[in-house]
C-alpha cells in the first residue's frame, strides 16, 4: 500500500504591519484531527480525498493553519518542525513513498524570510528523504521561492480570488502525485499563474519600494 506523509503550514505574512504573530494565531491539528478533516473542503479535505479513492495509507502529522497577519514568530515555526520531524523520521523508517505539505507560500517568520523553502530543506536532510516525491499545495499569493522550486517536485497554487478552490488545487495536486505513483512520469515543469501576485518584503523594503504608502 502507498504510504503519504501529510502535513501542513499555512499563514499570509503582511511583515510590513508590525506587530507579531505567535502560537495564537494558528488552529493546530495533529494526527487524526488532521484525518478527521475530511468534508470540510480545505486543501487538507482534498488531499484526503483523492488519498482515500487511490487506497493510500495517510500518515498525518501536524497542520498549523493560520490568517493573514503580521510577522510570525520564529519559535512557532520551529514548535512545528519539532512535531513533524519526529512523525516523519518514523514514518521513513518504516517505509514512505511520497510527501504532501499544504502550505500558503507567503509566510515570513522573525528569523526567516522563505520558512517553506527551509521546511522543503530540512525534509531532504532526512536520511530516505532525499529523492522521495514532494508534492505541495499552495495560495495564489504565494511566492515560488528557488528553494521551493528546486526540492519540491510539484506545487499547484490557486488561481482564483476568492479563493473557491483550494479544495481543487489539493485534489489536482495529488492526482498529479497518483499518476506519478502510478506511471513515473512527473508533472512537466509550467510556469507560475494566477490573477494577482505580492512581494515577500520586510517594512523597510515595502517603504523604499513603495515610498507613498507610507506618507
Amino acid at each position: 500500500m502507498t504510504r503519504v506523509f501529510l502535513a501542513g503550514i499555512f499563514h499570509e505574512t503582511h511583515s510590513f504591519t508590525g506587530g507579531m504573530t505567535g502560537l495564537e494565531g494558528f488552529t493546530i491539528h495533529r494526527g487524526k484531527e488532521i484525518t478527521a478533516r475530511r468534508g470540510d473542503a480545505s486543501q487538507i479535505d482534498g488531499f484526503l480525498s483523492v488519498a482515500e479513492r487511490e487506497g493510500w495509507e495517510v500518515v498525518p502529522s501536524a497542520v498549523y493553519t493560520g490568517g493573514a497577519d503580521a510577522t510570525v514568530d520564529h519559535a512557532v515555526f520551529e514548535q512545528f518542525w519539532s512535531e513533524v520531524e519526529p512523525v516523519l523520521k518514523k514514518a521513513l523508517a518504516e517505509g514512505l513513498d511520497a510527501i504532501h505539505l499544504s502550505l500558503h507560500g507567503a509566510m515570513v517568520t522573525s528569523a526567516c524570510d522563505d520558512p517553506e523553502g527551509e521546511l522543503m530543506v530540512r525534509i531532504r536532510s532526512l536520511p530516505g528523504a532525499e529523492k522521495l516525491p514532494i508534492y505541495c499545495v499552495g495560495d495564489l499569493h504565494g511566492t515560488l521561492t528557488p528553494k521551493m522550486g528546486a526540492l519540491s517536485d510539484c506545487m499547484i497554487f490557486y488561481r482564483e480570488c476568492p479563493h473557491t478552490d483550494q479544495f481543487d488545487s489539493a485534489v489536482l495536486s495529488t492526482e498529479l502525485l497518483a499518476r506519478c505513483r502510478s506511471c513515473g512520469r512527473p508533472p512537466a515543469p509550467a510556469p507560475a499563474t494566477g490573477r494577482c501576485g505580492r512581494w515577500k518584503m520586510r517594512r523597510g523594503a515595502w517603504r523604499r519600494k513603495f515610498p507613498a504608502c507610507w506618507r
